[in-house]
């Protein structure tokens, strides 16, 4: 990851260093795009604990973390959530510490274990094989439903280190033993072979910003909270507070935050506003998806997942949401109106009855300056620009001690840069035409360091359209 730098500073270890100013402001001074990348801590009855799991649909899931609606204590729910706005790749990490394992005895010095600390349901049987006396079968179940078997010896000697063998691989036991492994393994009906003293693990707000840290490696276009904000937004906050450093150090990720629909809309707006960030999407509003409610978390991680698969160059702006059926609460043009200018993505009615979201909008509301222009305050925006700065990385971080320090090695880097800068605008419509990379002409290349400049206008979606209708009464034939 490109490391931001400031004007006039040289760097003391090698690498790419990036800055942005806004170009209209009165100032002195081929990689392809990835799209689709969530990331969200969860909780969860079963699966690794502390650890980021890359998983690539639902089901995955689903076999990662066990089944359960979203509620207390298990929130995979707001991690499919994503997949339904569009992920192709969601990142996950179960949160909290402590916890126990499920565990059964089969023999005097046999005990089988869960493999994760929680307490989704597991259950084994152990039965003589069908058609081969020889052999027995271990067979396991989560939620009631065979998920394993393993087939081991059941000669009447070394069963139990054949059975210790047989499951070295298993996704949901371990076996563990207290000195020699039983000659015999019993035959265990699965009424009576439930694993038992399974405890889910501790969840605080510590363990959020482990997840956050965790996480960092991992390239995401988005990521969101798997609950609910308290009043105060002390989730969200530490999260902000995390990607503000973490953007330093060249992360580029955007978060999607926000607050049901019970929370007084006022309350909202002046949340929404309070972040003013470019890297926070603030969603301020929820919908209905036949008798579901959907409002909060799941709209949120929805929301994340529908920014992080939309190309940067389309806008979220009336895109229509999956499945919603009616909003969540009724406002008025005033208010959504209000809500663009505190920087509050809000869900609205189309005029065919659609349910869409009203704007795309990012938090960030304040006045341009040499930094900023308005253009971080619109979600497509941000991520052109995210990507073209991730593109210019991959391309040009290979480079770093590859070329030489001279004239032929600038003009190697300058090639390089040029070709995203073309290949973002004149094939993918996400820069206007006559974007250009060159050496910064005040900052000629020393020995080994040289500057260049980026510039580069991205293309906004066409969001208002004005009708002017003109009628005229005559008697004329």
């Amino acid at each position: 990851m490109a490391v931001f730098y400031n004007a006039g500073e040289q760097k003391t270890r090698p690498g790419l260093y990036q800055r942005y100013v806004n170009s209209n402001f009165a100032s002195q001074e081929n990689s392809d795009a990835r799209d689709g990348y969530c990331a969200i801590p969860i909780q969860a009855h079963w699966g690794p604990l502390g650890k980021v799991v890359a998983n690539t649909n639902s089901i995955q899931l689903q076999t990662n973390y066990g089944y359960g609606e979203y509620g207390t204590g298990y929130t995979v729910p707001a991690a499919a959530a994503m997949f339904a706005g569009g992920a192709g790749t969601v990142y996950t990490y179960r949160l909290g510490t402590g916890g126990q394992r499920a565990t059964l005895t089969v023999a005097e010095t046999l005990t089988i274990n869960a493999k994760y600390v929680g307490t989704m349901p597991l259950a084994v049987s152990v039965q003589t094989k069908l058609g081969d006396a020889t052999k027995k079968q271990l067979i396991v179940y989560a939620d009631s439903v065979q998920v394993e078997a393993f087939d081991f010896s059941g000669a009447g000697s070394g069963e139990g280190a054949s059975l210790i063998a047989a499951v070295a691989n298993s996704n949901y036991i371990t076996v563990a033993l207290d000195g020699t492994a039983p000659a015999v393994v019993p035959v265990l009906a699965v009424a009576s072979g439930a694993l038992a003293g399974g405890q889910d693990p501790t969840v605080t707000n510590s363990n959020y910003s482990d997840a956050f840290a965790a996480l960092e490696p991992y390239f995401y276009n988005t990521i969101a909270l798997d609950v609910n904000d308290d009043a105060d937004m002390t989730l969200s906050l530490l999260l902000q507070a995390y990607l503000d450093g973490a953007y330093e150090t060249g992360k580029l990720g955007i978060a999607v935050v926000g607050e049901k629909t019970t929370v007084p809309f006022a309350t909202r707006l002046t949340h929404a506003q309070g972040f003013d960030d470019a890297k926070i999407v603030y969603l301020g509003g929820g919908y209905m998806a036949g008798q579901e409610n959907r409002d909060g978390v799941l709209a949120i991680c929805y929301t994340a997942g529908v920014i992080a698969s939309t190309p940067s160059n389309q806008g979220i702006t009336h895109s229509q949401i999956q499945n919603a059926t009616e909003l969540c609460e009724s406002l008025t043009f005033a208010q959504y109106s209000a809500a663009v200018d505190y920087g509050m993505l809000m869900i609205s009615m189309g005029p065919s009855g659609e349910i869409w979201y009203d704007s795309g909008v990012t938090t960030f509301t304040s006045a341009e300056d040499a930094v900023q222009d308005k253009g971080w305050g619109k979600i497509r925006r941000v991520k052109v620009r995210f990507e073209l700065i991730d593109r210019l990385d991959r391309e040009l971080s290979p480079k770093v001690g590859r070329v030489t320090a001279d004239s032929d090695g600038v003009a190697d880097i300058v090639q390089a840069g040029q070709r995203v800068l073309d290949s973002m605008a004149d094939n993918e419509g996400k820069l206007q035409a006559g974007a250009q990379f060159v050496a910064d002409p005040d900052m000629p290349f020393t020995s080994d360091s040289a500057w260049f400049i980026i510039t580069a206008d991205d293309v906004d979606s066409l969001e208002k359209i004005y009708l002017q209708y003109r009628f005229r009464y005559s008697q004329e034939a």
